[in-house]
């Protein structure tokens, strides 16, 4: 007998000894990674929900559409169409009864029930082999209404398919958005489908021990990850941040950062620099902005660049602590959860608090952590549009509150679009992989959140997500002859930092002359020069 089994980049025939000792004839079949081709067209959701007990979106996952397009494609190849007795499986089935037995008692069955369309091999979840019988009976396959309380769950390791059943199952596995296993035990259980089973396991599944190459199957893909890195004031905070993800282990990505709340000059004089080899090896996008509502803060990261080649989009903090396997864990994860997914941290967590100047680390319990979160490309393009358009939140996610009102929530606005598009907690993953450091959260500083980083009528005017650009905070470099310091500039008046209190009306701004109206001490004019200092050209005295 033949034994068709699907073979991953990387893998081996695990049971290859026992098969060939057995009498079987083996033949390695390449995995496929054309899941667009997937129909996906039978999605019965409230009775496959029944089915399964949970939401059957859960088991659209990359490894489970790759070995779906992977069966289709085995079982439609014309190589076999002629040969009835072939067993179709995955490359860790393992046989304990002969070619030879196997063959004699599936001529029978098959002659006396010409309807069933499988004959399943095994059914329970074995890794050692059991005792082999001398002789193998079939009985009818029985299902209950409720997938969790049927015994049947690792039926397509190796099973037989007579040529005319054939089409019929791969037409399952190309339009059933469920497991190839669960697909047919419901196929059979609504009476589509004839399946018989052995009545012990003919075969097991021996323990894998060369796993497929990570680089080269669909499921274990690195995923290209642009980070999203929005910063304000903190500039040790943002350079130590920069250097950390220099250096993660994982390096299918990119870090896109806006900075805000400096001057020019002083982003091209310490900066730039600062980060010149990054940008030159291709790994980073740095970019100054001036200081707007936290959602459009994050947009600025990849404002007007094109990020249609990235599957993921990460929200960094850039006080926080990340762990440097934090990207690698996060594509590991993403690998076993649905695809068009995000992912967030939730639950147990250390935190960094200062007191009286000393950093201390304790364990919270966290609801969610907003530098956690990784989106898809559909929430990042959800994102964008709000900016731009408000009232889409309310089309998108059913919010009791004002929908405008997320100038400074934008975290929990990210996460609610990401549930509403479907999202899940790493927090399990993260602990089940006992990684020493994945994310620490800062609370020993200032933050946007905890206030007292930002002016009050900065923040009463920036509540609201909008576009105005006169509600943007700018920080400029003034050079006169006889002094050079900075100024802010909101609302169309300019505000002197080394001074309280001293405020003047901008009479014109943009990126070559400022114009500033003193009152009583008259107007002056300045024109920018190539490092970004604003200089003064002339006084206009009262």
């Amino acid at each position: 007998m033949k034994c068709i089994l699907l073979q991953s980049p990387g893998e081996v025939l695990e049971g290859i000894e026992e098969m060939l000792e057995l009498g079987y004839d083996v033949i390695p079949y390449s995995t496929s990674q054309a899941v667009h081709e997937l129909k996906d067209t039978n999605y019965e959701y409230n009775d496959f929900f029944e089915f399964l007990g949970f939401d059957p979106q859960a088991c659209n996952k990359p490894c489970i559409r790759s070995l779906r397009i992977s069966f289709v494609k085995m079982l439609l190849d014309p190589k076999f169409k002629n040969d009835d007795l072939i067993i179709f499986g995955e490359s860790d089935a393992t046989p304990v009864v002969s070619a030879h037995l196997l063959k004699t008692t599936l001529e029978k069955y098959i002659a006396e029930y010409p309807d069933t369309d499988i004959f399943r091999l095994f059914y329970s979840h074995k890794t050692t082999p059991s005792t082999p019988f001398k002789e193998i009976n079939f009985i009818p396959f029985q299902t209950k209404q409720w997938s969790r309380n049927s015994p049947y769950v690792w039926g397509t390791h190796a099973m037989v398919i007579p040529s005319k059943s054939r089409k019929k199952i791969a037409n399952i596995f190309l339009t059933y958005t469920l497991p190839t296993d669960t697909a047919l035990e419901f196929a059979h259980s609504r009476g589509k489908i004839k399946i018989m089973i052995s009545s012990f396991d003919c075969f097991y599944q021996k323990p894998r021990k060369n796993l497929h190459y990570s680089e080269n199957s669909y499921s274990f893909r690195k995923r290209k990850i642009a980070l999203c890195l929005s910063s304000y004031k903190r500039i040790g905070d943002l350079l130590r941040q920069i250097h950390s993800f220099m250096h993660q282990s994982y390096t299918s990505f990119h870090l896109f950062v806006a900075v805000k709340g400096i001057s020019e000059y002083f982003f091209k004089k310490i900066l730039i620099p600062e980060c010149k080899t990054y940008q030159q090896e291709g790994r980073l996008t740095l970019r100054l902005y001036p200081n707007k509502n936290q959602l459009s803060n994050f947009i600025d990261t990849v404002r007007n660049i094109d990020i249609s080649s990235y599957d993921l989009f990460a929200k960094i903090d850039d006080d926080d602590f990340y762990g440097p396997s934090y990207l690698e864990t996060i594509n590991n994860f993403h690998t076993i959860i649905p695809q068009n997914c995000g992912s967030y941290y939730c639950g147990r967590a250390l935190t960094c608090h200062s007191y009286k100047g000393f950093p201390c680390l304790e364990e919270e319990e966290l609801e969610m952590f907003g530098s956690s979160l990784v989106l898809t490309k559909e929430c990042m393009d959800i994102i964008i549009k709000c900016e731009l358009n408000p009232d889409l939140i309310q089309e998108i996610i059913d919010l009791p509150e004002n929908i405008h009102d997320f100038g400074f929530r934008e975290d929990s606005l990210f996460h609610s679009i990401m549930m509403k598009k479907g999202s899940y907690n790493i927090y399990d993953f993260v602990k089940r992989q006992d990684i020493s450091l994945y994310l620490i959260i800062q609370k020993g500083n200032n933050s946007v959140t905890r206030g007292g980083f930002l002016e009050r009528c900065f923040r009463e005017q920036n509540t609201n997500i909008h576009t105005i650009e006169d509600l943007e905070e700018h920080i400029v470099e003034i050079e006169c002859s006889e002094s050079h310091y900075v100024i802010r500039i909101f609302q169309s008046h300019a505000y002197r930092l080394h001074i309280p209190n001293e405020e003047a009306d901008v009479i014109l701004f943009n990126d070559k002359k400022l114009i500033i109206d003193w009152g009583e001490k008259g107007k002056e004019e300045f024109e920018k020069n190539a490092i970004g200092v604003y200089v003064k050209t002339s006084i206009n005295m009262q």
